[in-house]
């Protein structure tokens, strides 16, 4: 992942990188997996080189995803947050 400074760890594993968002467990909380644990733990994966491909993939990403009912906003952010720090993504 070259867009970022670091590339971010499986959640679940903890030691392969992660390419995947995905929702887990009951409560929907959202993750980032690996190939192999998204595959294993997860529902509604979502390519992370995907949704950060171009600004309009990110844009498009977030507006599709606004469109589904079942979506926790709280915990999708969480996870940004999580992500932003597991990959050093600081604009300042």
């Amino acid at each position: 992942m070259k867009q970022f400074k670091k590339v971010p760890v499986c959640e679940h594993c903890n030691c392969t990188p992660a390419t995947h968002f995905i929702l887990v467990g009951e409560d929907n909380d959202w993750a980032f997996y690996c190939d192999k644990c998204s595959v294993e733990y997860g529902d509604y994966p979502i390519e992370i080189l995907d949704f950060f491909k171009k600004p309009a993939a990110t844009v498009d990403w977030l507006a599709h995803l606004h469109g589904k009912v079942w979506i926790n906003w709280n915990n999708f952010m969480e996870m940004m947050f999580r992500f932003r720090e597991a990959t050093h993504s600081y604009s300042v």
